[in-house]
């Protein structure tokens, strides 16, 4: 059965892409990088001198729980909470990978669908965002 065949293909590729995606994890420092740390990396990466409250709103997280994840991100080294959440040198590396890291995967997609047709392309977004509305 063809459904089953890619109910398969699209676990092979999950299972593959969580194997890499923890190797990857690093970002290129000491520490592995769960994806609440690298998304304030990288909301700080795009949003330099950022107020707490402004980051909450955006990341739809409490006021909080960015000054605990803040305060994590500082005691690594991160980033510095002197005068408001701002990237440090080893926190600005993990930000350059992190943005690598998608540039890399959104080129190798790119190439990947070169030869799709406009309709196959819809059908793999129809797809993949019903898979991900099943999974919330």
């Amino acid at each position: 059965n063809s459904h089953l065949h890619i109910a398969r293909l699209l676990l092979d590729a999950i299972n593959a892409f969580n194997l890499h995606d923890g190797k990857a994890r690093t970002f290129g420092t000491d520490h592995l990088l769960s994806v609440s740390e690298i998304h304030m990396i990288d909301y700080l990466g795009h949003h330099r001198g950022s107020s707490v409250t402004r980051m909450a709103q955006d990341l739809m997280v409490t006021k909080g729980a960015v000054s605990q994840m803040a305060k994590k991100l500082d005691v690594r080294g991160y980033l510095s909470r002197a005068e408001g959440p701002d990237l440090t040198e080893k926190g600005l590396t993990a930000y350059r990978e992190h943005t690598s890291y998608h540039q890399n995967l959104e080129q190798h997609i790119d190439t990947i669908l070169q030869t799709a047709s406009v309709e196959q392309k819809q059908m793999i977004g129809i797809f993949l965002h019903e898979m991900t509305t099943y999974w919330k």
